[in-house]
């Protein structure tokens, strides 16, 4: 038995819904790998700053060394001219440089101390959170195989329905065919059913004239939102 025209013609419909909800699917997937990914960056970043934190006590940490020793140096060079005064006055002189020299070294001394506690506080930081990093990275990276995987077989049935369409697209009236594809310019569901006595979409009523046409497996525009109606 040979299908009706208006049979084949919703079949067609309902097909191109296929597609879209299919891109509906796809587009989601999308913005949650897009998502997920945005998150993995903000981890990475997260351990990226606890080390660059680490780096920068460290660089702290050596120039504080390198003043230490450069105290050190000008104090033992100082102690040696000791030997060297000839009167009380340049003795005392020397000396107070000698024990501004032992209060800077003192001084270094301090701050190298409490820089070691934050380092190893940071370093300590560094490897719980890289830790827990890793472990959020990795499950991340396994939500982004799965969803790669589905968008893989979405893309697949997306190529089987785009070459069915082209087929089906061969069997449909030259008029409908033109209106649905001007429609579908504007709106994602351009055919559609009545309700009510009414277009199921914006709800304008529908003549009796009109419905008896449909009745008889005809489509018909809306003629307020000029949608393709239909009655089943």
């Amino acid at each position: 038995m040979t299908t009706s025209p208006f049979y084949i013609f919703l079949d067609f419909v309902d097909h191109d819904q296929k597609i879209i909800h299919n891109r509906k699917h796809f587009y989601l997937l999308s913005q949650e790998k897009k998502a997920i990914t945005d998150k993995v960056n903000a981890s990475k970043f997260r351990v990226e700053a606890v080390k660059e934190k680490l780096l920068t006590l460290r660089k702290q940490h050596d120039r504080l060394e390198l003043d230490l020793q450069a105290f050190t140096d000008k104090r033992q060079k100082k102690e040696d001219q000791l030997l060297q005064v000839k009167n009380q006055k340049d003795l005392l002189s020397v000396e107070r440089e000698i024990s501004t020299f032992h209060k800077e070294e003192e001084a270094c001394e301090e701050k190298i101390i409490a820089l070691w506690e934050q380092l190893e506080q940071v370093q300590y930081d560094l490897i719980h959170i890289q830790e827990k990093e890793t472990k959020f990275q990795r499950e991340c990276s396994k939500k982004l195989q799965d969803i790669q995987q589905q968008q893989d077989e979405i893309e697949e049935v997306y190529s089987q329905l785009v070459q069915q369409r082209k087929e089906k697209l061969e069997h449909i009236r030259p008029e409908w065919k033109k209106t649905y594809e001007m429609l579908q310019k504007q709106v994602n569901n351009p055919v559609v059913p009545i309700s009510n006595g009414a277009c199921s979409v914006c709800g304008t009523a529908i003549t009796s004239q009109l419905q008896a046409q449909l009745a008889r497996n005809a489509i018909k525009n809306c003629s307020s939102c000029y949608r393709m109606l239909y009655v089943l």
